[in-house]
């Protein structure tokens, strides 16, 4: 008996030491920052990681970080229409008018199904005075807004009446 016990505490060593690898896996996995981190260190190469990973530092308040991601993303896949709108957000949100146009149209050149960034250059363009750009892409989101929610298409459709007629 005392033969089979010695034997039985390294499988029961390895198996515990398993478990608390795998414990601690499941763990990373709640944490989306951890998550997309460990997913680039193994895919560097994929913009998609990146994207994710942007958008977790986005999620915890690193703007600076997740810029950082989105560049990486885009220079990964220069056809990264989705890096490209979350780029042009944070311009918008700045300030950075001109610069968020620029992002938001490599988001709907990249990918002209994309509703969130047509939505998105509509209001920039709106906001810059240009209102035939404005109204285009305000009818290309609504064309193409299934899945948006219902407030956005209300208010797209509200912002396109106002500048058919002011």
């Amino acid at each position: 008996m005392r033969v089979g016990a010695a034997r039985f505490i390294p499988v029961l060593f390895g198996c515990l030491l398993l478990l608390g690898a795998t414990i601690m896996r499941n763990m990373s996995y709640h944490d989306p920052l951890i998550l997309w981190s460990v997913a680039v260190s193994r895919a560097p190469g994929k913009a998609r990681v990146h994207y994710n990973l942007g958008n977790a530092f986005r999620e915890v308040g690193d703007v600076g970080s997740a810029v950082a991601e989105w560049r990486r993303a885009v220079r990964i896949d220069p056809r990264y229409s989705m890096a490209y709108n979350q780029l042009g957000n944070v311009c918008l949100l700045s300030g950075l008018l001109g610069e968020a146009e620029n992002y938001f149209i490599l988001a709907v050149t990249s990918e002209p199904d994309n509703a969130e960034a047509h939505y998105n250059l509509a209001l920039v363009s709106e906001s810059l005075g240009k209102k035939a750009q404005a109204i285009e892409h305000y009818e290309q989101f609504l064309g193409r807004g299934q899945g948006q929610s219902d407030e956005s298409l209300r208010q797209a459709e509200l912002r396109l009446q106002r500048l058919r007629n002011p």
